[in-house]
């Protein structure tokens, strides 16, 4: 930790600078690191706030018309991709084998614990965002 006591220099410990990851572990005991926040870079940032507001209308989309496939489609596409920013040393087979429940918990499950931190790092406060 950087101290700050008058009396001595300032230092600021590189592990200080290094993101706290989450894991996951998958059913055959593999643990894999999920990215923080404080990976992402700022394109980073946007993307993964594009693709939270893309799922958010497909679902809206979903519960509108149950049958619209499209949108169906659309939620499963992005919901891969979101899982693919977060966990991206799960092996892509595996990935794809997941449940659409199972893909939506390690979403949440990341959103839970980096979700405020995505938007104060943007920036912005969670009353500022329209809606």
């Amino acid at each position: 930790m950087a101290d700050v006591n008058s009396n001595h220099k300032a230092n600021l410990d590189f592990s200080d600078l290094v993101p706290r990851r989450d894991t996951f572990t998958d059913s055959d005991s593999q643990v894999y690191e999920f990215r923080s926040v404080g990976d992402f870079g700022v394109i980073d940032l946007a993307q993964s706030g594009q693709l939270r507001d893309d799922l958010t209308q497909s679902i809206d989309r979903i519960k509108v018309n149950t049958a619209d496939v499209e949108a169906a489609t659309d939620f499963e596409t992005i919901l891969e991709k979101f899982v693919s920013m977060i966990l991206p040393d799960l092996p892509e087979p595996r990935r794809k084998s997941l449940t659409i429940g199972q893909k939506t918990k390690l979403m949440e499950f990341w959103t839970s614990h980096n979700g405020k931190r995505s938007v104060d790092a943007m920036g912005k406060s969670q009353e500022a965002q329209p809606g």
